[in-house]
């Protein structure tokens, strides 16, 4: 099971935590850093169709030559996920903060409707790293704590 962390060391539910892209990037108010640490076998669950989308679209498109981590992409045969995992986890690293952090975030994660809000939850935000090592992709971002509230 994936962990929740908040700095410095306070471990959160992982089922608290959720996200959607209407919120991404919009963190007010009092915000709290996270760290999230998934298994490869979690990433490749939640974000492999995704990906696969992602590198057939990419494949396809006309046009323009691609530049930067698309052109690597495109140089390595635009590798699966799992081979982006193990053979270039720098270059996925990189592609998820340059251009995939709400994508990535919001197949990990669940959306804020599927919370259980008698208890505190928190909205991830925002990203500020991403690392991919020891067969775990962590992620450290920005947390917005959820105003709790009982059902009626």
């Amino acid at each position: 099971m994936p962990t929740a962390i908040l700095l410095p060391d306070t471990e959160i539910d992982w089922e608290s935590v959720s996200t959607h892209w209407t919120g991404w990037g919009k963190v007010r108010g009092e915000s709290l850093s996270c760290r999230l640490t998934m298994s490869f076998t979690y990433v490749l669950e939640r974000f492999s169709g995704y990906w696969d989308g992602l590198i057939i679209r990419e494949s396809e498109e006309d046009g323009l030559p691609l530049e930067g981590s698309y052109a690597e992409l495109q140089r390595l045969g635009w590798p699966s996920l799992e081979t982006m995992l193990n053979a270039h986890p720098l270059l996925l690293s990189r592609l998820i903060m340059e251009d995939l952090q709400s994508d990535f975030a919001g197949y990990v994660l669940r959306p804020p409707s599927a919370t259980d809000r008698s208890k505190p939850c928190y909205f991830l935000a925002s990203l500020s790293a991403v690392s991919v090592i020891d067969e775990c992709v962590e992620v450290t971002g920005e947390v917005l704590l959820f105003a709790a509230s009982r059902p009626t």
